[in-house]
């Protein structure tokens, strides 16, 4: 009787599925009734439940790798208040599976860039200069900042939490923390904002890059990008490799900054390399409209040569004539590859450890602070 209950139920429930409709819904609670009344020894339902668990099971650790990546584009792309943007790309994603398969098999990856953006990040703040009192003796005012020994007590609270224990560090790095604003003697004001240019970023996507050049490539994009959207400073930024390709991500339109960020992401580096058209495409996009003056960040491994001299010579002269900067980083290779003709300032970093003091953050503050 109880089977015959469930076949009648499930034959109902798919009968108003076709029809798409809520025409019938009562119909279905006085199946679901009978149903229920009629397995009195609960025969039918233990034996639905144990079709259903190898089912649900799967649907259920799908939907939690999905939060999961949600939670993780959510911390590493740039939101401003508004995270509208980081969900419609998700569901956007969620629509080709293709795409969401592809998107999760590289989560390890996505986990290891957020690893090293929270690594520069903390790197970022380590010597950041503040305005201070010679002698701060009053409390007047609350505020938010990082200010340690003036921290409200109810702020002090959340570490007793481990949940709460994280985010009160994230605010400590942030400078969201409850605070005292103390002020003295002496002073003094805190500076006048100078009005800072756009930023063009030249990142070499080529296939020396694979591995862990990759990973603190992607890092420093979006640490770029999350700095440059707090100084209100539009981006754009230029993937290049073999002189026939590159690909151009303008973060000035905020519509589309998540998706441009997170495709980014998902690109595998490959090709070879070639600075001559990498220049010439910054070149080019710094003498676009709204883009002039720009300061240029130049990432690359160095696997390639500048040979054009009238391009060296070109962008020198543009460089006085508009006061636009090239700031070049290489990783894991001492030699620069003729880049230093045409660099304002140049670091090398190794792809393992480094210190604070060369750190690739560094490159980020010092064009932060204009």
């Amino acid at each position: 009787m109880a089977e015959q209950s469930l076949n009648g139920l499930i034959a109902l429930t798919q009968t108003l599925w076709r029809r798409r409709s809520s025409a019938g819904i009562d119909e279905l609670a006085r199946a679901v009734e009978e149903f229920d009344a009629s397995d009195e020894r609960g025969e039918a339902r233990d034996a639905l439940r144990l079709a259903l668990r190898g089912r649900l099971g799967g649907a259920v650790e799908q939907m939690r790798q999905y939060m999961e990546m949600l939670t993780m584009m959510k911390r590493m792309l740039p939101s401003g208040d508004d995270e509208t943007f980081i969900e419609e790309v998700f569901l956007e994603y969620m629509r080709d599976v293709e795409r969401m398969r592809d998107l999760l098999r590289k989560s390890e990856d996505i986990q290891h860039i957020i690893d090293l953006m929270g690594k520069l990040d903390v790197e970022y703040g380590a010597n950041q200069d503040r305005v201070k009192s010679f002698a701060p003796s009053e409390a007047y005012d609350l505020g938010l900042s990082s200010d340690f020994r003036h921290v409200l007590p109810v702020e002090l609270l959340k570490l007793k939490v481990p949940i709460l224990r994280v985010l009160f560090f994230s605010q400590l790095l942030e400078g969201g923390l409850l605070t005292y604003q103390l002020r003295g003697l002496n002073w003094l004001d805190a500076p006048e904002k100078k009005r800072k240019g756009p930023i063009i970023a030249l990142i070499d996507a080529s296939g020396s890059m694979r591995g862990h050049p990759e990973m603190i490539a992607k890092a420093f994009i979006l640490m770029l990008a999350k700095r440059m959207e707090r100084e209100g400073r539009d981006i754009k930024v230029i993937l290049f490799a073999a002189s026939d390709w590159k690909l151009e991500i303008n973060l000035a339109d905020k519509m589309k900054v998540a998706k441009s960020l997170l495709d980014a992401m998902c690109l595998t580096f490959e090709g070879g390399t070639d600075f001559n058209s990498a220049l010439q495409a910054g070149l080019d996009a710094v003498k676009g409209e709204g883009w002039e003056g720009a300061d240029v960040l130049f990432f690359t491994d160095g696997e390639s040569k500048v040979s054009e001299e009238d391009l060296v010579k070109e962008w020198n002269d543009f460089k006085r004539r508009t006061r636009s900067r090239i700031f070049t980083l290489i990783v894991n290779n001492a030699k620069a590859g003729g880049l230093e003709k045409v660099s304002d300032k140049l670091w090398t970093l190794p792809t393992g450890t480094w210190d604070v003091a060369g750190s690739p953050s560094n490159i980020i503050k010092l064009v932060a602070r204009g």
